[in-house]
């Protein structure tokens, strides 16, 4: 609902708490011409923002904690395994927790994100 549905399948969120509290990454992968004849500048803060600060519905909700099972389901036994010895977690219990995020644990994370500095990276290749 956010992306228009072309580019939806190249949109992106990537987090990684271990690598670098904090750290979340949204990308993705369009063309130049797919912003019109203008500049082809796009306010990517101002888009982010948008994001994070628009409500997210409860049919964007569970479709999204669908997606997020499903990840989950697919991650390989041996992950599991090197998170827990890794960084003390419990699979199940990591597990358990998704069941336990709510619309108001979603609207209250992404008021916290909206409050914080960010960085807009732009990569562009010779597409």
């Amino acid at each position: 609902a956010r992306v228009p549905a072309e580019f939806a399948p190249s949109v992106y969120v990537r987090s990684s708490s271990n690598v670098l509290p904090g750290w979340l990454m949204v990308g993705f992968d369009v063309t130049k011409k797919a912003f019109g004849d203008t500049n082809g500048k796009v306010d990517f803060g101002e888009l982010i923002h948008k994001a994070v600060t628009d409500t997210v519905s409860e049919t964007e909700f569970q479709k999204a904690r669908t997606a997020v099972l499903a990840d989950w389901a697919k991650r390989p036994f041996e992950l599991l395994y090197l998170d827990a010895d890794t960084y003390g977690t419990n699979p199940q219990a990591d597990r358990n927790a998704v069941d336990q995020v709510s619309p108001a644990n979603v609207r209250d994370f992404a008021s916290l994100l909206a409050g914080q500095p960010s960085m807009t990276l732009l990569v562009n290749g010779s597409k």
